[in-house]
């Protein structure tokens, strides 16, 4: 075998083997906070939880919040991305979801915002909460 065929049999099984070590995309939450990184505490998250519902009943539109504990060297987009997509957040007539995703061991967070909430929630307004409020947060 020349080295040529050893080396591309080599990136074949590299390529083949990066799926397994990505971060697996969990099933759809069933609450409005997951805190799967245990920032806060069991109350803190019920109450978090009562408020995130009330808002998606007076305002239609879907707000979840999940932490996780690290984002394991994945793409933030490329992960927040494929989460969105499976769980299809908000109502699907309207695509009004919209998911904070923050990852406790490196410090990040992203909003991932459906289509019909676009208008609303622009990639300036994203960032500057982020920026001016969960940042900070972490700091502290």
């Amino acid at each position: 075998m020349t080295t040529r065929a050893r080396f591309l049999i080599l990136a074949l099984l590299f390529a083949a083997a990066l799926p397994a070590l990505a971060l697996d995309v969990p099933p759809a939450p069933t609450r409005w906070f997951t805190d799967t990184a245990g920032l806060v505490s069991p109350t803190e998250g019920d109450l978090l939880n009562a408020k995130l519902q009330q808002f998606e009943q007076s305002s239609g539109a879907q707000f979840i919040i999940y932490t996780f504990p690290t984002l394991e060297n994945e793409s933030l987009e490329d992960f927040t991305i494929h989460c969105a997509e499976r769980w299809k957040v908000g109502q699907k007539k309207y695509d009004n979801g919209l998911i904070l995703f923050i990852f406790s061991k490196e410090r990040k967070a992203r909003f991932e915002v459906g289509y019909g909430l676009e208008g609303s929630i622009t990639d300036a307004i994203s960032s500057r909460v982020i920026r001016e409020q969960i940042v900070p947060a972490f700091q502290q």
